[in-house]
């Protein structure tokens, strides 16, 4: 297993694992509420060795990921929610 050479490298491979979670929890379930923090929780950066909700100043980018992915969906468009929570039915 490789050392990512630089910080960049660790966000971004965190970033495909969120990208990975998200697509199952949509497939996972017919009806869920999540939110931002629920999905963090589950994601941890394997190098840093802590979890990327602890990482406050990342938040914004684990919420443009959720939306991202949320609005590919439409009945899952039609539950998104801006602020904290995320819906899909």
């Amino acid at each position: 297993m490789s050392i990512p050479r630089t910080t960049l490298d660790i966000f971004e491979r965190a970033r495909e694992k969120l990208k990975k979670t998200i697509e199952l929890f949509l497939k996972s379930k017919s009806g869920i509420l999540f939110t931002v923090r629920d999905i963090t929780e589950k994601i941890t950066f394997p190098k840093l060795g802590r979890k990327l909700w602890n990482e406050n100043e990342y938040e914004w980018e684990v919420a443009d990921a959720l939306e991202m992915l949320v609005k590919k969906d439409k009945v899952a468009k039609k539950e998104f929610r801006e602020n904290t929570y995320y819906g899909i039915k």
